[in-house]
C-alpha cells in the first residue's frame, strides 16, 4: 500500500519520498530495538520541499509500512492533518520556523528518568554529548498540546538540538532521518551515563 495523499506530491518527487520513507522504517526498527520506543509510542517524521512525511496516529514503529505514513503540507493545515500522529502541528512548526530535515519523538527510557530528577536543563557529562548537544532543555506541557508545541519550537529556534518534555519523552530535530536517529541515541546515552555515574557516586558515599 502506498502513502496516505501521496498524490500531493508532483511525480519527480515520489521516488525521493519513498527513500525517506524506508530510511524511517529502518530507524523506526532501531529505534524499538534499542528500547527508545514502545508499543504505539512516539512519531518520525522528514521534510521533503514543501511536504511533511510522517508517521500516522497509532502506528506501531517497530512495525512501520509505507502505508503507516501520510503527507501533508509544511505550510497549511490538510484534510489529512487528522489521520497524522497528534503531535504533527509540534512537527510542522519545528520545520516552519528551523531548517531542520527530520524530527524524531522518542520515549526513551533514561531521558524519562532524567526528566523526574532535573530541572529546567540536563547537561551531559560524557565528552561526545557535551560537544554535540551541549544542554536539553527540559519543560513540562501536556501531550499533543499548542503549549507543548509553543514551547518546544521556541526553544529550537534558539538552536537546541533536542528537547526534553517531562514525564513524556524528548524531541530531536535533525538534517536528515539518519542524523535525527543519531541525536537520539546520543541523548539516550547521554541521560544513561548521567544517571549510572550518579548511581555509583551515592553508593560510594
Amino acid at each position: 500500500m502506498k502513502p496516505i495523499n501521496i498524490d500531493i506530491v508532483p511525480e519527480h518527487l515520489k521516488p525521493r519520498v519513498k527513500e525517506i520513507i524506508d530510511q524511517m522504517i529502518h530507524y523506526g526498527k532501531l529505534l524499538s530495538k534499542h528500547d527508545l520506543v514502545m508499543g504505539h509510542g512516539g512519531n518520525l517524521s522528514a521534510r521533503l520541499n514543501d511536504y511533511i512525511i510522517i508517521t500516522k496516529h497509532g502506528c506501531f514503529i517497530e512495525e512501520l509500512s509505507e502505508a503507516d505514513f501520510v503527507i501533508v503540507p509544511v505550510k497549511s493545515t490538510s484534510s489529512y492533518d487528522k489521520v497524522a500522529s497528534v503531535e504533527l502541528p509540534l512537527h510542522r512548526a519545528i520545520y516552519q520556523e528551523t531548517n531542520s530535515n527530520s524530527v524524531f519523538h522518542t520515549h526513551s527510557p533514561f531521558i524519562a528518568v532524567i526528566s523526574h530528577i532535573v530541572e529546567r536543563f540536563f547537561r551531559p557529562i560524557d565528552v561526545e554529548s557535551k560537544l554535540v548537544l551541549k544542554e536539553i532543555p527540559i519543560i513540562k506541557a501536556p501531550p499533543g498540546t499548542t503549549e507543548l508545541a509553543r514551547a518546544v519550537v521556541e526553544l529550537m529556534k534558539k538552536g537546541y538540538l533536542a528537547v526534553i518534555a517531562k514525564e513524556h519523552g524528548i524531541f530531536i530535530r535533525g538534517e536528515n532521518v539518519r542524523d535525527a536517529y543519531k541525536l537520539a541515541c546520543l541523548a539516550e546515552h547521554a541521560a544513561r551515563t548521567w544517571y549510572l555515574v550518579r548511581m555509583y557516586r551515592r553508593s560510594t558515599l
